[in-house]
């Protein structure tokens, strides 16, 4: 199974309705950190590497930040043709 590290400990006292929100909190504060760090990694590292370190949720996303990036830089220099084929390789890899 897959796991998100959380940033903090949440305690699990009083009101149910406080620290539930306390721990939805976390967990959203913990995937951006997540997502932050592998944006990161996904820069200075191999994509094929890079696409089993990280956890399926964290994966989906920095691609498609990655992705938009790349497919509009490919738009503007007119070479869409060559990325599909860099997107093609990437999904055989």
């Amino acid at each position: 199974g897959e796991q998100v590290v959380w940033d903090e400990k949440v305690y699990p006292e009083g009101n149910v309705e406080f620290w539930l929100t306390d721990v939805e909190r976390m967990m959203r504060m913990s995937v951006n950190t997540q997502m932050k760090h592998s944006v990161a990694d996904y820069a200075v590292n191999d994509r094929s590497a890079w696409v089993l370190s990280w956890p399926g949720q964290i994966i989906l996303g920095v691609d498609q930040i990655y992705w938009t990036k790349e497919t509009e830089q490919a738009i503007s220099d007119g070479k869409l043709k060559e990325y599909h084929q860099q997107c093609h390789q990437q999904l055989l890899d």
